[in-house]
């Protein structure tokens, strides 16, 4: 009887004493105020302008790169078209250059012939005929020469021309200049600008 009065008073001391905890959680604190939503929708646009900005730049290289490569495309088209041009046009200018040159040792003879017969021209009446036979032949090829643009050089007199006589060789003539032409051995020819033969010149050179 005792230990169950005993073991009562024990219980209602321990309940007298007991203590409830009650612990309550704390909830987090938000992080959508305004200003950081702000914070946040700037960055956001900051970091897409960026982003626009370096597709631009982008953009901007490739179109100086296409622009540079249709220029040069473009040059490289406009010299080929000026060369075709160009050949085109010496086809039609100088169509005539070998046939001329095939022709001018004939034209030459004629000339030597002429220049044989002239001397004896009051000697006999049947060379002077035969002159004037050449005579016209001379000049019928000379107008067929001008109109096709051959030019006959003959440049005797005349300053001696690098581009147009080959000096085969030099003469003391006291007067003339140094460098006139004293003798032509063979005559030139020019077909419009285009040299088909340089004449064969002596030249005077005077010490």
């Amino acid at each position: 009887m005792v230990l169950e009065n005993e073991q009562i008073q024990e219980g209602q001391e321990q309940h007298g004493s007991g203590t409830i905890n009650t612990t309550e959680t704390a909830e987090p604190q938000s992080d959508d105020s305004p200003e950081n939503k702000s914070e946040s929708i700037e960055q956001q646009l900051e970091q897409g302008l960026t982003t626009q900005q370096q597709e631009v730049a982008m953009l901007k290289d490739k179109i100086k790169e296409l622009n540079d490569t249709i220029l040069r495309q473009y040059a490289d088209t406009d010299n080929l078209r000026k060369r075709y041009q160009r050949e085109l046009e010496d086809m039609s200018k100088y169509a005539v250059t070998e046939f001329a040159r095939d022709l001018l040792e004939i034209f030459e003879n004629i000339y030597r012939a002429k220049s044989h017969i002239e001397p004896t021209l009051e000697q006999d009446e049947r060379v002077k005929s035969m002159f004037e036979g050449l005579d016209m032949t001379t000049k019928l090829l000379e107008n067929m020469w001008r109109k096709h643009g051959i030019t006959r050089l003959y440049p005797e007199g005349e300053e001696f021309d690098h581009d147009s006589h080959q000096a085969i060789s030099h003469s003391p003539t006291p007067d003339k200049p140094n460098n006139t032409v004293v003798n032509v051995i063979q005559a030139g020819y020019k077909l419009k600008d285009r040299l088909l033969r340089p004449a064969l010149v002596i030249i005077a050179k005077n010490d």
